[in-house]
């Protein structure tokens, strides 16, 4: 029988010898061909520019590589050199904190796809909470790599993780592919297989090269905020087609939690709500129910007036 436990010292080892590098079995890193080709390789960073450019004031497109643009935006050279006019403060700017990071969404754009800044007057967010809380999908996480290894060779450290969680820890890996805020997110067959490597201190692939499992959910952009209110809420002037239950929860999902609302009430024209949401600030005033009508490509609106109540 192979000894496979960690309860043991190097002499004393009955496994076969494992490459550190590529995680198979029958010689050790310094003769591992694979090994070799990557310390070959060396990766020099790109020196930053000196010459500051002004963030455009209008609409842009941020152009992908290998797509022609079709509209960008050109700045005159008296902006240059200014204090360029702060954007309006949009009344969707929260004061909690956020989780803002940094991301280059140029990867994961599609092939002949482009992407339509807004200008700085883009709403920065919106809000959505579920009536009922999603399943978990708690067969997923994620291997984080430190130090962060460049984008190019991403690819090379999820393979190596790969064919360590089969040849080391004899786990079955379902499927692999990019992730954002980490070298890969891999599908273990079950729950119990991820636990165990997300419980694990971090291992050391490299030299100074160390990795760690933690699951899909706690990533940079998880936030958790504590408090909220639980209360009613009166909406004036719902359009009757859309009070219903599929409606009514849309639309307070886009800034606090539904439980449920009066559908008996005397007065049609009002509408009893019974919600969570974080403050008062947060509840916006007016909800505008809109319909997108394909002939003339018109959107219509209707606007109702939404009031936060507190018993006395």
């Amino acid at each position: 029988m192979v000894d496979v436990s960690m309860n043991h010292v190097t002499k004393e080892c009955t496994s076969d010898i494992q490459c550190r590098s590529c995680f198979y079995y029958g010689h050790v890193r310094k003769n591992c061909f694979q090994w070799k080709a990557q310390k070959a390789k060396q990766w020099i960073p790109k020196k930053a520019s000196s010459v500051s450019t002004p963030k455009p004031n209008k609409e842009t497109y941020i152009i992908v590589p290998g797509v022609p643009p079709t509209r960008q935006n050109q700045s005159t050279t008296s902006d240059i050199g200014q204090n360029p006019t702060p954007p309006p403060k949009s009344p969707l700017c929260d004061p909690l904190p956020m989780a803002n990071f940094e991301l280059n969404p140029a990867r994961w754009v599609p092939l002949g796809h482009q992407i339509v800044d807004g200008g700085p007057s883009r709403l920065p967010r919106t809000f959505y909470s579920a009536s009922v809380a999603p399943a978990t999908r708690r067969n997923f996480c994620v291997a984080v790599l430190d130090p962060a290894p460049p984008q190019d060779d991403e690819g090379f450290w999820r393979e190596a993780v790969r064919d360590f969680i089969v040849n080391h820890h004899r786990r079955e890996v379902n499927s692999m592919q990019p992730c954002l805020f980490g070298i890969g997110l891999y599908e273990l067959r079950s729950p119990v297989a991820v636990s165990a490597l997300v419980q694990q201190v971090p291992f050391e692939i490299d030299d100074n090269v160390f990795f760690r499992f933690v699951h899909h959910n706690n990533h940079p952009n998880q936030r958790a905020d504590q408090g909220f209110r639980t209360g009613g809420l009166m909406v004036l002037g719902v359009p009757l087609d859309y009070r219903t239950d599929y409606d009514i929860t849309n639309a307070v999902a886009a800034f606090g939690k539904f439980h449920h609302w009066h559908q008996d009430d005397a007065f049609i024209e009002r509408t009893m709500i019974y919600a969570s949401y974080p403050s008062p600030a947060r509840v916006p005033r007016d909800i505008v129910f809109g319909k997108y009508v394909n002939l003339g490509h018109v959107l219509e609106t209707w606007t109702a007036p939404v009031y936060v109540l507190a018993t006395p």
